[in-house]
C-alpha cells in the first residue's frame, strides 16, 4: 500500500508602497493584486494537486505492474523448468509406478527373490535421480563459479602480499617490478571481486524468480554456510513439483472421463510428495549426521587446544605470553561463533522435521486414497488443495539468514563452513 503525503505551502508576498498623498489608492490597487495573485495561486495548486493525483495514480498503476510482472517472472521460470523437465519425468514415474506394482506383490525379506527393501532401495535411487533434474542448472553454476572466484581472491591476495613482502628487501628495478607485479596481483583482485558480486547477484534475482526473495546481505549468509546447497535445492525444487502438481491436476481434469488416467497423474502426484519427502529427509540426514556431527567435533578440538594454550600461558613469560594470550581470545572467539553455527543449524534442523511432517501427512492421506478412490473429481479437490501445503511447507524451509556482527566473525564463519565440507 502507498500513502502520499502533499504538502503545499503558499508563500504570498505583496509589496506595498505607501505615498501618503494616496493611501486610499494604493490600498486598493495592493487588495486587488493580492486577489489576483491569490486566484492564480490557487489555480496552481488546483492544477499541482490534480497533476499530483495523476502521478500517484500512474506511479500506483506502475507498482502494480511491476509486481504483476515479478510475479508473472515467477511463474514462467517454474513452469519453464516444469517444461524443460516434464518429458524425462513422465518415463521415470512409469518406472515408477511398475516397481510400485512389484514392490506390493514381493515379499518383506527374501533371500531368493527382491524383496520390499529391496525395491524401496531401488525406488530411492530414482528419486534421487529426480532431484538432480529439477535442481536449477544455472544456480549450480553460479554457485561453483563463486566457489572457484573466491579461490582465485585468495590467491591473488597471497601473491599480492608475497610481492609487496619481497619489494622491501630489493632495491632499484627489482624494487619497482615486484611493485608493479603487488599492484596487478591486487587488480586481478579486485576484478574477481567484481565478477563475484555480479553472480551474487544473479543468484539472487534466480531465488527471487523461484519465490525466495532475499536481499543480498542474506544471499552473501546464505551462501557462505555449509547447508547452502540443501537449502538452494529445496526451494528451487519444490517450486517445480508444486508447477508439476498444478500441470497435474489440469490434465487430471481433462481426463475426467476416464478414471484410470486420472489416476494415472494423481499417482504421479503421489510420487511428488514422495519425492518432497526424500529431499527433506535427505537435508535431515546430512544436518544430524554430516554437519552437526563434524561441528561438534571441531567444538572439542578447539576446547582440547584453549586448555593446552592456557597451559602454555601459565607457564611463558614476555612476548612469547602476548602470543599465547592473543591465540586463546582467536581460540574463545571460534568457539564463539561455533556455537552460533550450531544454534542456527539445529534451528534448521528443528523448521525441516516439522516441514516433512506436514508433508508426510499429506502423503498418508494422498497415497490412501489413490488406493480407494474412485471419483477423479476427489483427486482433482485433493491436487488442487495442495498450493497452501507448498506454501506453508516453503516457508518453514526459509533459513534465519542473519547478518553478520562483523567481518571476524564471516571469517571465522567461512573457514568453519571450508572444515564441515571436508
Amino acid at each position: 500500500m502507498f500513502k502520499l503525503f502533499l504538502v503545499i505551502f503558499f508563500s504570498l508576498l505583496v509589496p506595498s508602497q505607501f505615498v501618503y498623498a494616496d493611501v486610499v489608492s494604493t490600498l486598493k490597487e495592493g487588495r486587488d493584486t493580492t486577489l489576483d495573485v491569490t486566484k492564480s495561486i490557487i489555480d496552481i495548486a488546483k492544477n499541482t494537486a490534480k497533476n499530483t493525483a495523476e502521478s500517484t495514480s500512474n506511479l500506483i498503476n506502475n507498482v502494480k505492474k511491476i509486481t504483476k510482472k515479478e510475479e508473472k517472472e515467477e511463474v514462467e521460470l517454474t513452469r519453464a523448468r516444469a517444461y524443460e523437465v516434464w518429458d524425462d519425468l513422465i518415463d521415470i514415474f512409469d518406472e515408477i509406478i511398475v516397481l510400485k506394482s512389484k514392490r506390493d506383490q514381493a515379499p518383506s525379506s527374501s533371500i531368493f527373490v527382491k524383496s520390499k527393501k529391496d525395491y524401496d532401495k531401488k525406488i530411492d535411487k530414482i528419486l534421487q535421480t529426480i532431484a538432480v533434474i529439477i535442481i536449477d542448472p544455472q544456480i549450480e553454476d553460479d554457485r561453483s563459479d563463486l566457489d572457484k572466484l573466491k579461490q582465485k581472491i585468495k590467491v591473488a591476495k597471497e601473491k599480492s602480499s608475497e610481492s609487496n613482502a619481497k619489494a622491501l628487501l630489493a632495491t632499484g628495478k627489482d624494487r619497482e617490478k615486484l611493485i608493479d607485479r603487488a599492484n596487478s596481483y591486487e587488480k586481478d583482485a579486485n576484478e574477481y571481486n567484481d565478477s563475484r558480486r555480479k553472480l551474487i547477484l544473479n543468484v539472487k534475482n534466480r531465488l527471487a524468480e523461484y519465490g525466495l526473495k532475499l536481499n543480498l546481505v542474506q544471499v552473501n549468509v546464505l551462501l557462505s554456510r555449509v547447508d547452502a546447497s540443501d537449502i538452494i535445492g529445496m526451494s528451487t525444487s519444490f517450486s517445480v513439483i508444486a508447477e508439476l502438481t498444478q500441470q497435474l491436476s489440469a490434465a487430471t481434469i481433462e481426463s475426467r472421463e476416464n478414471l484410470q488416467i486420472a489416476k494415472k497423474y494423481y499417482f504421479m502426484h503421489v510420487i511428488l510428495l514422495e519425492l518432497q519427502m526424500h529431499i527433506q529427509r535427505n537435508y535431515i540426514n546430512r544436518l544430524e549426521n554430516v554437519y552437526l556431527v563434524k561441528l561438534d567435533n571441531i567444538e572439542n578440538e578447539t576446547e582440547v587446544l584453549i586448555d593446552e594454550t592456557s597451559d602454555l600461558i601459565k607457564d611463558s613469560e614476555g612476548a612469547h605470553r602476548n602470543i599465547f594470550k592473543n591465540n586463546l581470545k582467536s581460540q574463545k572467539y571460534t568457539l564463539k561463533v561455533i556455537d552460533a553455527y550450531e544454534k542456527i543449524l539445529r534451528t534448521d534442523l528443528k523448521k525441516i522435521k516439522k516441514g516433512l511432517k506436514i508433508v508426510g501427512d499429506k502423503y498418508l492421506v494422498a497415497s490412501n486414497t489413490y488406493q480407494t478412490v474412485t471419483v477423479s473429481s476427489d483427486l482433482v479437490d485433493l491436487m488442487e488443495g495442495n498450493t497452501n501445503l507448498f506454501n506453508a511447507v516453503m516457508t518453514l524451509q526459509v533459513p534465519e539468514l542473519l547478518p553478520f556482527q562483523n567481518l571476524q566473525m564471516q571469517e571465522v564463519f567461512e573457514r568453519l563452513t571450508i572444515q564441515l565440507k571436508e
